[in-house]
């Protein structure tokens, strides 16, 4: 055992396999990923890491499983506790079943985060760029597997007698493994398992073959975690590609390749780590506030009233075993119900001030649109999965570089008549793209499956191959990273509508007007990384909130669903760059996913009765219920509910150089973005108006004095406010006296007014002339 202190926490202890478990580089590089992305750049103090979070939850957790046992402890005169379809067990052979998987639930502590990626909420959850999430079960068997073989491998050449070869250590630089190669791994550690044993303290041989099972349940019950709930029923799960499972089939023919895990029985592993009021939750609540000075906070006493009930589940047929909250143990507990509602409203106050805070917004909307210029969504994102925080930015700076320089060899080399029959290919291949995605897409809408088919790595190896024919010299980065980003942006580009003319479907020239775009669009993202690490935020120039009255929930849905698809949102950026005459990738759209986040208030909670479990959110629509006098409880969470809501903002950020032409750029971000749901036009949020209007009222000035002025002329000679009258406002301006030229006369000008017209114009204000 050995003893860890934290700050939050004080001391506690872990184990000789969670060492050796945290004593991997998978586990070690979330040292390095931040457990809130870009939060330390408003609030400095909140550094904290990934690593710090799952040793505070391993120690939440443990929490919680002592408070378990107590209350099972005081309780073993109730009846069977139910569970699958008829099964029953006796109190105190659950309360040996909950000591059998206390170290499986500790493991799956340390393990929940484990596949998270760099700036992975904001990637994934807010940009949408990645589509195959950290709860994926398809990511999360990739990383158990890579976690399992480091284990193995640290083993192997801490007990083999002679240096490992030199295949197997190469084989802890890939990310997945081929069944050869995970065989070669598992004879290996079979040669040393004898050595192994030994070197534990425990006598029995099998000792080192229990700690494996017991790390094969954790992985197995994360791979549950989003089957617990009804909405994941039908979720089915393959175990046939888990590592651990092989390794545990060559040490004990006898292990089953589930690892013993029972939906029915063990739905509470799942529920004390990461459903409902969990450990996952009740550290970083804790965690994330403190370290960003704000100080929200619940009293540990919670722990004291974790209990077990069987409750039936409708979709799935059967009963679980999952946790509850008991209200009522001599009395009714009115401070755990107050401690309920204190931690939901602290998990918004994190999300409100915390996880959508602008500015924090805007950082992440920043690297997002970097990567999507870059190319990465083309790329095999398995490359990204194992980077850190730091490696990441320098692994898309990098990449940035090499593109920079392949475009420019390309620019170079396509221009000699030589090379004439190339770029006829490499035209050909994109139209056939194209044409493909056109049958597979509406509207060329990539996705990540349609991407990596078959068919698209045909057309990727293509133009690998007459790029590589080119006569410039590549360099040794350049590979399927570099073409796999070449590709996707080449595509995107083309299928652009200003890039197709009335003409013919493709421009004449094709290829050069390609390559200009491009090598803007490279440049462009190598720009917006700089300011991101300068700290040069863009600026939020347009809101649409979900607080506003005239902002409906429909509406806040139909702009998240339409904006999660990156090439849309790309496509709306573009076209308000156009609209403005300012730019490329001087506009970015910020709009993350709409959900309510609250799956905390399905917590289960019980009365005197724990034969009546009922989620804490139906108590005040169960007017028979015992604990129907807590109606007024529950109408609380309703109201946070609703608050959370009201929490979903879409945000338009620009460039601080384009903000001369602010009040432009509102109106066309109004129109486009109205224009996407099918309304003429929709307003800023007023607040945010008022607010740029004070703070950029002498950088817009002449706009914003212009555009009052004309909105004021009778509509008949109101003149139409676009870019044309802009340019000539702001070109009189600058180059008129100061003094010398009021708007009124600059109006009049552009419109061709004589001097009396304008008079009669500003005295009267009539509809006729």
């Amino acid at each position: 055992m050995k003893t860890i202190r934290t700050s939050l926490y004080g001391d506690f202890s872990i184990d000789e396999m969670e060492l050796e478990i945290l004593h991997t580089p998978i586990m070690q590089r979330l040292y390095n990923i931040k457990q809130l992305g870009f939060t330390d750049r408003i609030y400095p103090d909140a550094v904290h890491s990934r690593f710090n979070h799952i040793l505070g939850t391993l120690e939440r957790a443990d929490r919680i499983l002592n408070g378990i046992y107590a209350s099972l402890s005081k309780s073993k005169d109730i009846n069977d506790f139910k569970y699958g379809v008829k099964d029953k067990i006796p109190c105190d052979k659950l309360i040996q079943h909950l000591q059998d998987r206390w170290g499986g639930i500790r493991l799956m502590a340390l393990l929940h985060d484990l596949t998270h990626i760099p700036f992975g909420h904001t990637l994934e959850d807010e940009l949408g760029l990645f589509s195959c999430k950290h709860d994926d079960p398809k990511r999360q068997i990739i990383f158990f597997n890579i976690l399992t073989g480091q284990l193995i491998y640290n083993q192997i050449i801490r007990h083999m007698p002679v240096k490992p070869t030199n295949g197997l250590v190469n084989l802890m630089n890939k990310v997945a493994l081929t069944d050869a190669e995970e065989e070669l791994l598992i004879n290996r550690f079979i040669e040393v398992k004898d050595r192994i044993e030994q070197s534990y303290k425990e006598t029995p041989s099998i000792h080192f073959i229990n700690l494996l099972k017991r790390l094969g349940f954790a992985i197995v019950a994360l791979l549950h975690l989003k089957r617990i709930e009804e909405d994941h029923a039908g979720t089915e799960i393959s175990y046939s590609s888990l590592l651990i499972n092989k390794v545990l089939k060559e040490l004990d023919s006898r292990n089953e390749t589930n690892n013993d895990f029972s939906l029915g029985i063990d739905s509470f592993c799942a529920d004390i780590i990461g459903n409902t009021i969990c450990a996952d939750l009740l550290d970083y609540s804790r965690r994330d506030s403190v370290l960003s000075g704000l100080k929200y906070d619940y009293d540990d006493r919670i722990f004291k009233y974790f209990t077990l009930v069987s409750i039936y589940n409708e979709q799935q047929k059967i009963y679980q075993i999952r946790v509850a909250l008991q209200l009522f143990t001599n009395k009714l507990r009115h401070d755990v119900v107050s401690e309920i509602i204190t931690i939901l409203r602290n998990r918004y106050l994190i999300s409100e001030r915390i996880i959508f805070h602008p500015t924090k917004c805007s950082a992440g909307a920043m690297l997002g649109e970097a990567s999507h210029l870059s190319g990465l969504l083309g790329c095999n994102v398995l490359q990204f999965y194992v980077l850190d925080d730091s490696t990441f930015l320098s692994f898309l700076q990098n990449h940035i570089n090499e593109l920079t320089n392949e475009i420019n060899k390309i620019k170079t080399e396509s221009t000699n008549e030589e090379n004439s029959e190339k770029v006829n290919a490499i035209e050909n291949i994109l139209t056939n793209s194209k044409d493909y995605f056109a049958k597979e897409e509406n509207d060329f809408y990539f996705n990540s499956e349609i991407y990596q088919n078959d068919t698209i790595n045909k057309f990727k190896q293509e133009l690998y191959d007459v790029i590589t024919t080119f006569k410039g010299q590549r360099s040794k980065e350049f590979g399927t990273n570099i073409i796999s980003a070449l590709y996707y942006i080449m595509l995107e580009e083309i299928t652009m509508p200003d890039f197709v003319t009335q003409e013919s479907l493709l421009p004449i020239p094709f290829f050069e007007k390609l390559i200009d775009l491009i090598e803007e669009r490279i440049l462009t993202a190598k720009r917006i990384l700089w300011q991101l690490t300068s700290r040069q935020y863009y600026k939020r120039v347009f809101r649409i909130a979900g607080i506003d009255p005239a902002i409906t929930p429909n509406l806040c849905k139909h702009y998240a669903d339409l904006f999660s698809k990156p090439n849309m949102r790309f496509r709306i950026e573009r076209e308000i760059e156009k609209q403005c005459k300012i730019p490329y990738g001087s506009v970015i759209i910020h709009c993350p996913i709409k959900k309510t986040m609250m799956k905390e208030a399905n917590v289960i909670v019980i009365g005197s009765d724990r034969k009546f479990p009922i989620k804490f959110k139906d108590i005040r629509n169960s007017e028979d219920h015992e604990l129907s006098v807590l109606s007024p409880y529950s109408d609380e969470v309703y109201s946070i509910e609703k608050m959370y809501e009201k929490i979903w903002n879409l945000y338009v950020f620009v460039n601080e150089g384009t903000l001369y032409k602010l009040p432009l750029i509102e109106r066309n971000c109004a129109k486009i973005l109205g224009e996407c749901v099918d309304q003429k036009s929709l307003q800023n949020n007023r607040e945010l108006s008022k607010e740029l209007e004070k703070n950029y009222s002498k950088v817009a000035y002449p706009l914003y004095e212009s555009f009052k002025y004309i909105e004021s002329l009778p509509s008949k000679v109101n003149p139409r406010i676009d870019y044309e009258l802009t340019e000539y406002l702001l070109t009189q301006v600058h180059n008129a006296q100061k003094g010398n030229l009021s708007i009124p006369d600059l109006v009049a000008g552009y419109m061709n007014l004589s001097p009396q017209e304008t008079k009669v114009i500003k005295k009267n204000k009539i509809d006729k002339l």
